[in-house]
C-alpha cells in the first residue's frame, strides 16, 4: 500500500515549511502535507482511502472500527475543502465546487452519534478547524448533548449559532450555550440583531443581559432572517472578517 510514486506528492516549499500558516490552511492538500503516514511512505491515494474508511465507519456507527483506524493512523482532523481562516482586515470570497466529503468530526455530528464524537474529541478533533461546523449542525439538530460535548471540547466559533437559535427563537438552547462559555459580547451581535427584529423581547433581554452589542442594519427581511447553514453546501460567500465576526 505504502509504495510506490506518489503522483501528488507536495511541494515542501509550498507547505511543509511554509511560514504563513494562514496561507498553507486555505489549501486543500494541507491534511494530506501534515498527515502522519506520510513519514511511513503512504502516498496521497492511499491515505485518502484510509481517511474514507474512517468516514464508512463513522456513518456505519462503528465505534470499534474507528477506534481502530485511528489506532492505526487515521486523522480526526482531515478535510480537503475549506479550513477556518482568520484574517484581520478585508472581504474575503472563497468557492467550493463540488463540495467535499465532510470532515469525520462533521459526519458523526450529523449522524447524531454522541459516542463518536466523543471519541473523535478525545483523540485531538478539532471543532473549529474547518467551515464546516459541527456545532452549528448540532444546533441545528436541537443536540443540546453534543452541543454542550462540543463546546467543552473548545468549540469558540459560536456567531452563526447563535444567530440560528435567535431565528428558530430557541431559548432554552441559546440559555445552555452562553451558560458553558459562548461570548455574546463577542459573538452576538448578529443573534441580537435577529430577535430584535423578530420582536423576541425574551431573546433579546437574554442576550443584552450577556452583553451582546445591538446594531441595526437596513436589511431587507430575506437577508437578516436567512439561515446561513452549517458550511457544507458548495456555494459561494461573501464574509466581513473581524473580532466576533463570521468567517472562512
Amino acid at each position: 500500500m505504502n509504495s510506490g510514486s506518489d503522483s501528488e506528492l507536495i511541494n515542501s516549499a509550498e507547505s511543509l515549511d511554509s511560514d504563513d500558516e494562514d496561507m498553507v490552511q486555505r489549501f486543500s492538500f494541507a491534511d494530506i502535507a501534515r498527515h502522519p503516514l506520510r513519514a511511513a511512505r503512504y502516498n496521497t491515494t492511499d491515505i485518502v482511502m484510509i481517511q474514507k474508511a474512517l468516514l464508512a465507519g463513522i456513518q456505519a456507527g462503528q465505534k470499534d472500527m474507528v477506534a481502530l483506524l485511528l489506532d492505526r493512523g487515521a486523522q480526526p482532523n482531515f478535510y480537503r475543502g475549506r479550513r477556518v481562516a482568520k484574517y484581520l482586515f478585508g472581504l474575503h470570497m472563497l468557492p467550493d465546487y463540488p463540495a467535499p466529503v465532510a470532515p469525520p468530526h462533521f459526519l458523526a455530528v450529523q449522524c447524531g452519534n454522541e459516542e463518536l464524537v466523543e471519541c473523535l474529541l478525545s483523540r485531538g478533533a478539532e471543532p473549529d478547524r474547518y467551515h464546516a461546523s459541527p456545532l452549528y449542525r448540532a444546533v441545528a439538530d436541537g443536540r443540546k448533548d453534543i452541543v454542550l460535548m462540543l463546546m467543552q471540547g473548545g468549540a469558540t466559533n459560536v456567531e452563526s449559532s447563535l444567530k440560528l437559535e435567535a431565528q428558530r427563537g430557541d431559548q432554552s438552547m441559546m440559555e445552555s450555550m452562553l451558560e458553558h462559555g459562548a461570548r455574546a459580547d463577542l459573538c452576538g451581535a448578529a443573534a441580537h440583531h435577529v430577535a430584535l427584529r423578530k420582536g423576541d423581547d425574551d431573546m433579546a433581554c437574554l442576550l443584552k443581559s450577556k452583553g451582546a452589542p445591538a446594531y441595526y442594519l437596513c436589511e431587507p427581511k430575506d437577508d437578516w432572517d436567512k439561515e446561513e447553514g452549517d458550511g457544507t453546501k458548495p456555494e459561494l460567500k461573501l464574509y466581513g472578517c473581524g473580532r466576533g465576526m463570521p468567517q472562512f
